[in-house]
């Protein structure tokens, strides 16, 4: 293993706990021990670890209700240790995601072999695919963070020359299959209905698939689907499965904050969120930056800030921008509101439609800054495009 699995131990006797499991490889192990029955065992916890071990006590009910408030959290690899002979105990660790329940009689050995399987799962999950996933959520009215996804997306697919998908979480108003000018015949919602019975094959025939290679995934004009018809078990399967079947991803999340969208933004690689300058964006940017840093607890880096339709001679400037949000590496992409518009309408992408410009020259680099090494289609067009524009404002 490389690096160390973060695992923490939460309970009455967390202590004890920790010195069972000293010695597996691969894992750093801490312990949080609950001083008071009653205590709120998430309380204080910064930073999310890569396995959750918790020890129930007498108030189970209330900690496992308050797991599964936290999404965060409770789509952690989990392991819970519990009393003996309550079967309701048991369902209810299950419904709030636990990959195991051992109960007090168990042996050491058991504890540790359990933890093992566990650490073994995540490192085989971290190493079997070099996928990566990026979400998009906009800080304003209007469709900004899809028209960036999803001529990312396309970036990816055509000159990436990566297995990509797209996907439009708006399973009401979806305007991804606008900018592509494709029609969607099996939707998102039809996908998550039966996630239990897919496998990547049948997972990419739900993918409509663009004369570029991209797949696109979202909702059709004659569905609608109401809040609450989709569950966050069935979105982490189906996150799961998009691992195993797209090298990359570019998942359009409408905005709102529920157990959906957090399971989202919990279980991909990066979240971009799409500003204006204007106060009004910014406001609604900085309260989305907020729940992700604190709520979810998303590391600052996996967190990019792009503000799209820069211009210099906007009144709020880049230092206002950097003041408000509390953070210095921002993305700039240049106004070009006649090219947007016309691919736009036509729904042809930026590439397509306006090779040359600097706009499509700045989404190739944030391509780039996105996904890293798994941009390796053409290299000449990549250099061309970051020895131009595309600006990283620090």
């Amino acid at each position: 293993m490389h690096n160390k699995i973060e695992t923490l131990v939460i309970g009455h006797t967390a202590n004890k706990v920790l010195s069972v499991l000293d010695g597996i490889e691969g894992i750093n192990i801490s312990a949080k021990t609950l001083a008071k029955p009653d205590s709120d065992p998430f309380e204080g916890l910064m930073k999310i670890p890569d396995i959750l071990i918790l020890q129930l006590g007498e108030n189970w009910e209330n900690t496992l209700n308050r797991l599964m408030n936290r999404p965060a959290v409770s789509n952690r690899a989990l392991l819970v240790i519990g009393p003996d002979e309550n079967p309701k105990i048991l369902r209810m660790s299950m419904k709030a995601g636990a990959r195991d329940f051992l109960t007090y009689s168990a042996s050491d050995q058991e504890l540790r072999d359990s933890v093992s399987a566990i650490a073994t799962e995540i490192e085989s999950n971290l190493h079997s695919s070099s996928h990566r996933s990026t979400c998009f959520i906009s800080a304003r009215g209007g469709s900004d963070a899809t028209f960036i996804a999803a001529n990312i997306a396309y970036i990816m697919s055509l000159l990436g020359e990566t297995k990509t998908l797209a996907m439009d979480m708006d399973m009401q108003f979806s305007t991804l299959p606008l900018f592509l000018d494709v029609q969607i015949e099996r939707s998102l919602f039809q996908a998550l209905s039966m996630v239990d019975t897919l496998d990547q094959a049948a997972l990419t025939g739900f993918g409509l698939k663009h004369k570029s290679g991209l797949f696109v995934m979202g909702s059709v004009s004659d569905e609608l689907t109401l809040p609450g018809e989709v569950t966050a078990a069935s979105m982490l399967k189906l996150l799961k499965l998009i691992r195993q079947t797209y090298r990359s991803a570019c998942i359009i999340l409408p905005r709102q904050i529920d157990q959906v969208t957090t399971t989202v933004l919990s279980n991909t690689d990066q979240a971009v969120i799409v500003a204006r300058q204007s106060v009004s964006s910014l406001y609604i940017a900085k309260s989305l930056l907020t729940v992700m840093q604190r709520e979810l607890m998303l590391d600052d880096q996996n967190i990019k800030i792009v503000v799209n339709s820069y211009k210099q001679s906007n009144r709020i400037t880049m230092k206002d921008i950097s003041q408000t949000l509390g953070v210095k590496n921002i993305v700039t992409l240049p106004e070009d509101l006649a090219a947007v518009t016309e691919c736009s309408d036509a729904g042809i992408p930026l590439y397509e439609h306006a090779k040359h410009s600097v706009l499509t020259r700045s989404l190739i680099t944030l391509a780039q800054t996105l996904y890293g090494d798994q941009f390796t289609g053409n290299r000449g067009i990549f250099r061309r495009a970051v020895s131009s524009i595309g600006r990283l404002v620090s």
